[in-house]
Parts: C-alpha cells; sequence; structure tokens
C-alpha cells in the first residue's frame, strides 16, 4: 500500500502588527512611542494620522516620524550608475569591429527555398506516431517486457 506522507496541517503564518496612531499633533511626543512600538514586534504598516493643519505643517510633521530623504537619493544614486553603465557599453561597443561570416558557421551555406527549417521540420520527430511507438518499445525493453 501506498504511503500517504506527512498529513501534518500547514503553518498558519505568524500574525503582523498594524499600527494605527492616534491625531498627531507634536511628533516628538509620539516619536520614542512608535520606535519602541515598531522595535516589539513585526509590524506590516503603520497608519499616521495627524492632528488638522495646513499642509506646510502636515508634511513637516510626517517627515519628522519618517524621514524619506534616503529614497530621493537612492534613486539618484540609481540613474546616476546606469547612466554610466550605457556610457561604458557604448565606448566598448564604439570601439569593437564587427566581423562578417557565415550564415550559421556551420552545416551548408547555400541552402536554397526547398532545403529551408520550417515548422514542420523542426517538430516532424515529435510529431510522428512512429516516435511514440519507438519511445514505447525502448521503455518496454528497458522494463523487460
Amino acid at each position: 500500500m501506498a504511503s500517504r506522507g506527512n498529513r501534518t496541517e500547514p503553518k498558519r503564518p505568524i500574525p503582523r502588527l498594524y499600527l494605527v496612531t492616534p491625531a498627531v499633533a507634536e511628533p516628538a511626543a509620539v516619536q520614542a512611542m512608535l520606535g519602541a512600538a515598531v522595535r516589539s514586534g513585526d509590524v506590516a504598516a503603520v497608519l499616521l494620522r495627524l492632528a488638522a493643519a495646513d499642509e506646510r505643517t502636515l508634511i513637516n510633521r510626517a517627515t519628522a516620524l519618517a524621514p524619506l530623504g534616503w529614497i530621493s537619493l537612492m534613486g539618484f544614486v540609481l540613474i546616476a550608475s546606469l547612466a554610466l553603465g550605457g556610457v561604458l557599453l557604448w565606448t566598448r561597443l564604439r570601439a569593437s569591429t564587427v566581423e562578417y561570416g557565415a550564415t550559421w558557421g556551420c552545416g551548408y551555406l547555400a541552402p536554397n527555398a526547398r532545403m529551408q527549417y520550417t515548422s514542420s521540420s523542426f517538430a516532424g520527430g515529435a510529431s510522428s506516431r512512429d516516435w511514440v511507438r519507438r519511445s514505447e518499445a525502448t521503455v518496454a525493453k528497458r522494463r523487460g517486457m
């Protein structure tokens, strides 16, 4: 009788926290508490609620709690490195010479229309019934039938 293997229940993923802050008017008061909460467990997201104010004040409060200036820096580094790589590739390709040779480098060099590769010439061996019979015969021979 065949073995059914290990029938244990799949493990459920460990729950992650979703933090919601109270309406923040002063970021310095919440910063230490928020840092401790993030360090204490696996936090998936933080919803930062800000007290009503003008747009510039809201932006300043958010950046005080979550400074994201490094994202712009990393974007600049990525663009600069891609540009440098493009310039290096362009200079190497410009300095190289193009060599011309035979079409495939092997086989007959002057095929006519009758000798061209077609989809049926590639699939011919795999689609014929003779190939299936030969495969079955090979398997039977290996099994000693």
